[in-house]
């Protein structure tokens, strides 16, 4: 019987905020935080414009995360997209996929699922680790309806990984 410890994931995503100025000093703020947990990983999810940057200012016990990751792979005429490649050539260590906002969509459709599981994998494939966000929206819940949602959802991500890619994703 294995006796690995796993470690805490504490995580924080900034959503679509921050300025230049503000970014530099909430990195101040966690900077100065005192030592965290070894049996912990602390991992920051900024927009993409501010990875870069907090990637150079952050302490090296302070992992950062893109918010969201691209559905093709590589680089080309994906006007706005961030590729897995991309984010990895930065040095960033994670992304999150299947955000409750990007699957409900931003005024127009969001993703599916079968997207979210294609860019889960492809993030993976890339060398980062992965955030796959799973879960109901409130109208679910109410409706009992939760486990069936969450099931679809984790379903596709399943159907897109092989058993040595779940080493590099927290649901």
């Amino acid at each position: 019987m294995s006796s690995k410890i796993t470690k805490a994931l504490i995580g924080g995503n900034w959503k679509c905020n921050g300025t230049a100025a503000s970014i530099r000093s909430m990195a101040e703020v966690l900077n100065n935080a005192g030592s965290f947990s070894t049996n912990s990983e602390v991992v920051i999810a900024a927009p993409s414009v501010h990875l870069t940057t907090l990637k150079s200012i952050m302490r090296p016990d302070i992992s950062i995360s893109a918010e969201d990751v691209g559905f093709k792979t590589g680089y080309g005429a994906f006007t706005g997209e961030t590729s897995a490649e991309m984010l990895a050539d930065l040095n960033i260590d994670w992304t999150l996929t299947g955000h409750s906002e990007r699957r409900v969509g931003f005024g127009f459709p969001g993703e599916t699922s079968h997207v979210v599981g294609v860019k889960t994998k492809n993030a993976i494939d890339s060398g980062l680790s992965v955030m796959a966000c799973i879960g109901e929206q409130l109208q679910d819940r109410q409706d009992g309806s939760t486990m069936v949602v969450c099931s679809e959802q984790l379903e596709a991500i399943k159907a897109a990984l092989s058993e040595g890619d779940w080493k590099k994703v927290v649901i």
